[in-house]
């Protein structure tokens, strides 16, 4: 191949294009919220071998449970002595983007949402409010007051019938929804319930979700209207964070229910009125243990596990489909990525293969045994893993990532597309 100008431009042309390919490739999926989205799947749509990542940095002392949105990461450093800080860094390679610092009592984890911060938490010198910022500047835009305070994540959503962003708050005695404006916010509705404490809010249909121990509710996301379609007997502390299958129309409950020891009940969802049981298992049923969340792949299959069995089950009848035994730790919810399905033990995070449930790789680290309401591995985005380490003052979280293509692989295969160019077919090596 004659190396003259006209190629050499188009080389030029080609690599520059492969380049920006290979950058925008890992920004593609947005870890915003708790297990990914606001319906808590805990499914992220990310396409890699967990084999092929390495170790690329780690956050500094006290940051958690990241966020990971572009190329930005978020997460919130607790109470280290007064000061509370907020933070974004580069994926790339964890530099620091903003910081701001406040003294809050027990902050909530913060959530993204349209280029927003939000998180609930008590100023040492006001009131519990609502905290908004600006996430490309981390800029505080305002406050809003709250009735009560929790330590709680929020979920952000914008109402479909109201076209405003909202963000919906739950504590263990009340939900509250504050619509959020550009440079103010409002509560716009006030529900209450035995909730637990622990349980992040769910959208599913036109209805926002929360369940604590043996009672579970479906609030109108509109107007507020409560529907109590489970109540048992008794109440209590903790809580689930309901993961929604929209495709098919149903949901799915791991909490105490009515007198048994607890378990995983699905729902069909029609409307907020309309809720209706389809089947239930137990805690003596393998790999079911009401302190776990679950996550859906995108088949619909729902994994669940209990201390040593982690199970794929049918979305339409809860049978078994596969199972394997290991060592997983208490309060786990799985995620999922196209293939592979990561838990995590007391002291490691472990990747099972979907199809097999073969062990596929191992990460030192986890965020271990604990009974926070934070129960996910991480995060996922194109081509990077986030592990946290969970929501403690001495915690924090790793990041793994798969090398970007080198200059030499890229001109590489700029060489051979245009070889196949120009002589009309696919040049071997």
């Amino acid at each position: 191949m004659k190396w003259n100008g006209a190629t050499v431009a188009r080389l030029v042309l080609v690599f520059s294009a492969l380049w920006a390919w290979s950058a925008d490739a890992v920004l593609a999926d947005a870890w915003s919220t708790y297990q990914h989205d606001a319906q808590h799947t805990g499914r992220s749509p990310v396409s890699f071998n967990p084999q092929d990542l390495n170790y690329s940095w780690s956050a500094p002392d006290g940051y958690s449970l990241p966020l990971v949105v572009g190329s930005k990461v978020y997460s919130m450093r607790y109470g280290v002595g007064e000061q509370t800080r907020v933070a974004s860094f580069d994926l790339s390679d964890g530099s620091v983007n903003w910081e701001y610092s406040q003294s809050y009592f027990s902050p909530s984890a913060p959530t993204y949402g349209e280029g927003l911060i939000v998180y609930s938490a008590e100023n040492r010198d006001s009131e519990d409010g609502l905290y908004v910022h600006d996430a490309a500047t981390g800029a505080l835009k305002y406050t809003v007051p709250l009735s009560n305070h929790t330590n709680n994540m929020p979920t952000l959503h914008r109402n479909p019938t109201t076209n405003k962003l909202v963000a919906y708050v739950a504590t263990n005695r009340d939900i509250q929804a504050i619509e959020l404006g550009d440079t103010s916010g409002a509560v716009i509705w006030t529900g209450s319930g035995n909730m637990g404490g622990d349980s992040i809010p769910t959208i599913i249909g036109d209805s926002v979700v929360v369940a604590g121990p043996n009672h579970y509710y479906a609030f109108d996301m509109t107007t507020g209207t409560p529907n109590e379609f489970q109540s048992g007997s008794g109440s209590g502390g903790g809580g689930a964070t309901v993961a929604y299958d929209e495709a098919r129309g149903q949901f799915y409950v791991s909490e105490l229910y009515s007198g048994i020891s607890g378990g995983l009940t699905a729902y069909a969802y029609t409307d907020n009125s309309t809720i209706s049981q389809i089947w239930q298992k137990t805690n003596d049923d393998p790999g079911i243990d009401a302190r776990m969340d679950v996550a859906i792949d995108e088949d619909g299959y729902i994994y669940s596990s209990d201390n040593t069995r982690l199970v794929k089950l049918d979305p339409a009848t809860g049978d078994e489909v596969d199972f394997v035994t290991g060592s997983f730790a208490n309060g786990m919810a799985p995620m999922v990525s196209d293939g592979y399905v990561w838990t995590f033990s007391s002291s490691q995070t472990r990747v099972y293969d979907t199809d097999t449930l073969t062990l596929v790789d191992t990460f030192s680290g986890s965020r271990g045994n604990s009974s926070s309401a934070f129960r996910s591995p991480g995060a996922l985005t194109d081509a990077h893993f986030l592990l946290t380490y969970g929501q403690v003052n001495d915690s924090g979280f790793d990041v793994y990532a798969i090398p970007e293509p080198t200059m030499l692989s890229l001109l590489t295969l700029g060489t051979a597309v245009l070889m196949y160019r120009r002589n009309g077919r696919v040049v071997s090596g």
